[in-house]
């Protein structure tokens, strides 16, 4: 499947040079980003992407921020992409009760809450108050 091969792309440390390793992400992020945002939400692909918590594996992955320092951006603007894509149909996506961290969408993001780079903090309080606007809002626990 493509989704898995981008998957492991991003978190395969097979690549000697850490340089090689943070294109290869960031190309695998900038392809996320742009299916996440040209794909319809009721369509195969999409539904594709959001099956079996593959986000919340990209959200999670480990990746060296070090060498690239567009990486970090770009990984914070898929989280925060898909921040706004959830919604009461799909939130059982995102949330893995089983998981030790079942939420890695918002706990991932929180971690760079006190980066030195304003673009980062911006990005985290944007993809945090997104979640938080659509978990309080009374239509999101309505029944569907």
């Amino acid at each position: 499947r493509c989704r898995d091969r981008l998957k492991d792309l991003l978190v395969e440390r097979q690549y000697p040079r850490r340089e090689a390793r943070n294109r290869i992400a960031a190309q695998v992020l900038q392809t996320i980003h742009i299916l996440l945002q040209a794909t319809p939400p009721d369509s195969t692909l999409f539904c594709n992407l959001t099956a079996g918590w593959y986000l919340n594996d990209v959200a999670a992955a480990r990746l060296d921020f070090r060498d690239n320092e567009d990486l970090l951006p770009l990984w914070m603007t898929v989280v925060k992409d898909i921040a706004i894509m959830l919604n009461k149909d799909n939130i059982m996506l995102f949330f893995d009760p089983s998981s030790k961290a079942p939420f890695p969408i918002f706990t991932e993001a929180v971690r760079y809450y006190h980066h030195p780079v304003s673009q980062v903090r911006t990005h985290v309080q944007a993809t945090t108050l997104e979640i938080y606007l659509k978990l309080r809002g009374q239509e999101f626990w309505g029944e569907p």
